[in-house]
């Protein structure tokens, strides 16, 4: 018995080392990414984003934030932790102007620090989501 635990080990060792195109415990897979039909943001389209919500946006309340696209027609109230998941399966046409959307935080709020300190992290997250998704931040000022 004690034998084939042991040989068995040595083989799964074996196997690792010789077969190094397996990967084991991969995380890249599971990051969620745009279509790759979403084309890049191109610099000279922000007057346009700008005139529209046309490209999906993100606004961030005291306890949540909320995705928009279809100039708002559908929307998700998420947590910022779902939020790659959540812009991967937003329809190729919700982006008419490439990988961008708009941010800004909701113009009503809670004057309480627990609120105040979840919108910093939420806009920070969202920072870092967007930015290993390569999808451009566009800020827009709160109402």
């Amino acid at each position: 018995m004690y034998k084939k635990s042991i040989l068995t080990f040595v083989l799964l060792i074996l196997y690792m080392v010789l077969v190094p195109t397996r990967v084991f415990a991969s995380k890249s897979s599971d990051e969620p990414a745009l279509r790759s039909e979403i084309l890049s943001f191109d610099q000279k389209n922000l007057p346009k984003l700008n005139e529209s919500k046309d490209n999906p946006f993100i606004t961030i309340y005291d306890a949540y934030i909320v995705v928009s696209w279809n100039k708002g027609k559908k929307s998700k109230e998420v947590q910022p932790a779902e939020l790659g998941h959540v812009l991967s399966q937003i329809p190729a046409s919700a982006w008419p102007y490439g990988r961008a959307v708009g941010v800004t935080y909701c113009g009503v709020g809670s004057a309480a620090q627990s609120a105040k300190k979840y919108r910093q992290d939420a806009w920070k997250s969202v920072e870092k989501t967007l930015k290993r998704m390569k999808i451009y931040l566009n800020p827009w000022p709160c109402a």
